[in-house]
């Protein structure tokens, strides 16, 4: 027991034995039978002067017997002994789902946590439940935790209830193109979240670190939360960029956040996303991407539930969000018109389409054949709170810009 305890962080050799006792009381009860529990906790209780106890495993003890009256007597003795004696127990031990359902110790206890690993193809999750707790509101349903060298670490379920609703915005902040900032009647709300959606290669990314590197030119800290490109390839699109994007990452006014795709925890990644916008104020922040999110979640309902507690505690901070999601590569002719047969103006925007909960949505789409010598489009399709510019236009990228044409094609 202790050589797989000191491997955990919250060890502490100091208290043992002074503080914590060790004790078997499995020969005891195995000769005395299961009516003997009660007596010998009793007597162990005020030999030590316990104030907390764990029984493990508390299950053996239905090995003992097969009289269940006599299970159901003893156990109910033993939470007599225990309740009298102010003592805080831990009743430890491998049972099913009809288990918990049928079992006697799980009356008497005061509170019922369940722990269960979930396999999901290729991954495993952990989770908890509190099926029961007297004399307090539990919150429902599902927890993910891992263990970790500190012990367990557990990430209640996402609600979105704790976050206060945040006022309507006053300011607008740039995106750092001009065109772009024309076609949302100004720029983003501050406090606002912007779903930027278009199929692979087309410069989402591009666009979200225009808008992070204009926030750091006016003073306005950002973070870049990514799961596709490492630091490394980050940090060489910021290097193209020029000089001035290099020194907003050198002096801080920009930072990563690199998650793998591999490791995500959708409530992990939004703790993490707190924490470090808690730790320097930033005012803007670009996600990318949606699907990586999407895939890390498992089920819909509780992606859904993650982009909308991140989008209501980002509002409520003040930090204006772009968050980018792939949709797919769309076929296309050259007769084709942005409204009619061809173009599929209207797609789904992202996997578990989550365009309902944003306050502006972008669309960035090719054109192939090209038009007129464009092949890549922008469109805004919504804005709330604002009149909108809903003409496709069209942009191109370099090595250091997305260059948004000032007018749409023919005007």
């Amino acid at each position: 027991m202790i050589r797989y305890l000191e491997r955990f962080t919250f060890f502490r050799e100091s208290l043992l034995p002074g503080s914590i006792h060790y004790q078997d009381i499995g020969q005891a009860v195995r000769e005395e039978g299961i009516e003997g529990l009660p007596l010998l906790l009793e007597e162990l209780v005020a030999e030590r002067g316990a104030s907390f106890v764990v029984i493990d495993s508390f299950k053996a003890l239905h090995d003992l017997t097969t009289d269940m009256a006599a299970v159901r007597s003893a156990l109910f003795d033993v939470g007599r002994v225990l309740t009298a004696a102010g003592v805080t127990a831990l009743l430890v031990g491998e049972y099913g789902p009809q288990e918990i359902a049928s079992l006697p110790e799980f009356a008497i206890a005061d509170g019922v946590i369940e722990l269960a690993n979930r396999a999901h193809g290729m991954r495993d999750e952990r989770v908890l439940r509190v099926h029961k707790l007297r004399g307090a509101a539990q919150l429902p349903g599902e927890h993910s935790f891992r263990i970790e060298r500190s012990g367990l670490r557990v990430f209640p379920r996402l609600t979105g209830a704790a976050v206060d609703a945040h006022a309507a915005p006053e300011a607008r902040l740039v995106s750092g193109i001009p065109s772009l900032d024309e076609m949302l009647g100004g720029g983003f709300w501050e406090g606002s979240t912007t779903l930027v959606s278009g199929p692979t290669g087309v410069g989402k990314t591009t666009l979200g670190l225009h808008f992070l590197l204009a926030g750091a030119a006016r003073g306005e800290p950002g973070v870049l939360v990514a799961f596709q490109e490492t630091p490394a390839q980050i940090r060489r699109l910021i290097r193209e960029a020029g000089h001035d994007a290099m020194a907003a990452l050198r002096g801080g006014m920009l930072r990563i956040l690199y998650i793998s795709p591999l490791e995500l925890d959708l409530v992990d990644v939004i703790e993490q996303v707190e924490q470090l916008l808690e730790s320097g104020g930033a005012r803007r922040l670009v996600l990318d991407a949606l699907g990586d999110m999407a895939e890390a979640s498992l089920a819909r309902d509780r992606f859904r539930a993650a982009i909308w507690t991140l989008q209501r505690s980002l509002g409520a901070k003040g930090t204006t969000s772009l968050l980018l999601g792939e949709s797919a590569l769309l076929p296309a002719s050259a007769t084709g018109t942005w409204r009619g047969e061809g173009m599929a103006a209207q797609p789904s925007v992202t996997a578990g389409d989550i365009s309902y909960m944003a306050d502006n949505v972008v669309l960035l789409r090719y054109l192939r054949p090209a038009r007129d010598g464009h092949d890549r489009f922008l469109e805004v399709l919504k804005t709330r709170g604002s009149t909108h510019d809903s003409t496709p236009r069209p942009y191109q990228i370099t090595a250091a810009a997305f260059e948004l044409a000032a007018t749409a094609l023919g005007d």
